[in-house]
């Protein structure tokens, strides 16, 4: 089988690292996936996308890419356009999909024209507009930059005093910041992969909300799969929603769809994430584990992907 999966994908360079604010995240789940990929037989090499990538690209003679990078130029369609024009198959979305995926107010408004749940969002474009966003919106809110994923930048204001500090961490991560209404329900995820769900996580969490320590540092985050105290017609509709969402934004591969839920309990879309954590760990092979897909088997149908 060693050769075979060899002779099949040729030279497989893992893509990691980087230099965006998920650096290390992207750093566990290239080392995961390059982990996994060796244990079945692919030729698969590591490569830190830090530093003079096109040269490490031509120096290794790689047939493809395994993208495991995380936010920056490997999330917003700025690496898939360069691995394009070096002519370099890829797992994950193309170009023009994880361009619009990563931008909230684009993606936010094609979902809305489609009839998905999606909650209201402002630009801000300067400190000066508090008034009229808190009027707009409500509060408590979510300041956040409007590109970026992990919560890296993002802040709850629960009141006006707080906005400013809010407006200025968001500011650090990205030129545009943006503001939506805070929903305080339940955090639910789920996998999308080829236009097939599965099932969801529930996480939860003793910190204000799902936040990058809670995400990565916090031993007392947890995780419940399958939720069984969800009410059949929400996890249909759920599934309905993540694959519509997929499907308008011409998705590939693995995503992995973000909800809320408010205190009606109707959930809420927030995001798909094109380039999702994929350690043993993280909620993708969860979810997929429940299905009995194997953290190798995925891996492998993701690389398939690029055949």
């Amino acid at each position: 089988m060693s050769s075979d999966l060899k002779n099949k994908y040729g030279k497989v360079a893992v893509l990691m690292g980087g230099v965006s604010a998920e650096r290390e995240v992207s750093l566990k789940t290239g080392m995961a996936v390059h982990k996994a990929l060796l244990s079945q037989g692919v030729d698969a090499v590591l490569v830190d996308t830090k530093g003079d990538l096109a040269g490490k690209l031509y120096k290794k003679n790689f047939s493809r890419v395994f993208n495991a990078l995380h936010g920056g130029d490997g999330e917003d369609g700025s690496l898939q356009g360069f691995l394009e024009i070096l002519g370099l198959a890829y797992t994950g979305c193309g170009l023009l999909s994880s361009a619009i995926t990563m931008d909230k107010i684009i993606c936010k408004k094609i979902w809305e024209d489609h009839g998905l749940p999606v909650l209201p969002v402002r630009r801000i474009l300067n400190i000066e507009q508090v008034d009229s966003v808190i009027e707009a919106l409500g509060l408590p809110l979510a300041i956040k930059p409007v590109n970026g994923g992990s919560s890296v930048g993002v802040s709850k204001v629960c009141s006006k005093d707080q906005f400013s500090t809010a407006y200025d961490l968001a500011k650090k991560y990205d030129e545009v910041v943006i503001a939506e209404p805070w929903v305080n329900g339940k955090e639910l995820t789920m996998p999308v992969f080829d236009g097939s769900v599965y099932p969801i996580v529930e996480i939860q969490t003793s910190r204000e909300f799902y936040d990058y320590e809670a995400k990565y540092l916090d031993a007392a985050t947890k995780y419940i799969c399958p939720c069984e105290d969800l009410p059949g017609e929400l996890v249909n509709q759920m599934n309905e929603i993540a694959k519509l969402a997929y499907e308008v934004t011409n998705c590939k591969g693995v995503v992995r769809a973000d909800f809320r839920l408010d205190d009606n309990g109707d959930a809420w879309l927030f995001e798909l994430n094109t380039m999702p954590g994929l350690t043993e760990r993280s909620l993708v092979p969860m979810s997929m584990r429940e299905s009995g897909i194997t953290f190798e088997k995925l891996v492998l149908a993701m690389l398939d992907q690029t055949l």
